[in-house]
């Protein structure tokens, strides 16, 4: 049994039972649902948007709950991967399918009618932000292949909160799965970041006052994070095998982390007061 992604999965399922549950019934809002810029613009693509994907939510994670109980935790990298995979294509499948709903809603027909959806564009100058972040994806990726094989034969690659270390790998069974995630987490802001370039009222969310411009800043914020702790993880674990102790102490990743989770509503305070909406 692989006991984290069986949890991920249970808890993606149940979301999915819920939200298919409570969100028709509720009116589009920017706190629970899917709430994409397209399903906050009209009632009836709220509705069948959110049935949408409760129903891919509740399949994706029934299949990956089954499978987290028959595989051993040996699999848990490539289950994660797989999951985090499978997840977003549900929220890509989603999106197409309200954009098309949202297009027929507001107006616009085969016949060239203009759509009543009004133009939301991407300011430009955030292309600044997936170069730096393209940038600094190559640094790490670079660094890891030029620094794998000063590692010893077996690495140890997770310490406790002591710093004891209490899990080893192959170096480059370690290096690879290690790779494998920030590539698959940098995909996945190329995505965001394309989806919000040619579809900017995916992210738009005028109830919070965001703009798609704004959701760029801050997904771009998070991802900087992310990979900060990526680096600063590898950073932890060549230490520690290349010198035998710790540079770092292992428990400051904790702060890091702490340091993403925090962003998020820093970011909402910050934009609803410049909106005026806090005094």
């Amino acid at each position: 049994m692989i006991v984290w992604s069986f949890f991920l999965s249970a808890f993606i399922a149940l979301m999915g039972i819920v939200a298919y549950i409570v969100a028709p019934r509720i009116k589009p809002n920017p706190w629970f649902g899917f709430r994409v810029g397209y399903t906050l613009i009209d009632r009836d693509v709220w509705i069948k948007g959110n049935k949408f994907i409760s129903k891919l939510f509740i399949a994706d994670g029934a299949l990956f709950t089954v499978l987290s109980l028959l595989l051993s935790s040996d699999a848990l990298i490539p289950v994660l991967v797989l999951f985090e995979i499978s997840v977003m294509a549900c929220v890509i499948a989603a999106v197409i399918y309200v954009d098309d709903l949202a297009e027929k809603a507001t107006g616009k027909r085969p016949n060239g009618d203009f759509s009543k959806i009004i133009p939301i564009r991407l300011d430009p100058k955030t292309v600044k932000y997936p170069v730096v972040l393209s940038v600094f994806y190559l640094i790490l990726i670079s660094t890891i292949l030029l620094t794998v094989n000063l590692l010893p034969d077996v690495t140890a690659v997770h310490f406790n909160l002591q710093g004891v270390p209490d899990r080893y790998e192959y170096r480059w069974e370690f290096a690879i799965s290690f790779i494998g995630v920030i590539t698959l987490e940098y995909a996945f802001y190329i995505a965001f970041y394309l989806l919000a370039r040619y579809k900017p009222l995916i992210f738009y969310k005028p109830k919070l006052g965001f703009s798609t411009t704004e959701f760029i800043k801050l997904l771009s914020a998070i991802y900087g994070m992310i990979f900060t702790v990526v680096g600063v993880g590898y950073t932890i674990i060549f230490a520690y095998n290349f010198y035998g102790y710790h540079l770092i102490p292992s428990y400051f990743i904790i702060f890091l982390v702490l340091g993403i989770l925090l962003t998020v509503p820093i970011f909402v305070i910050k934009i609803a007061r410049k909106k005026g909406r806090y005094g």
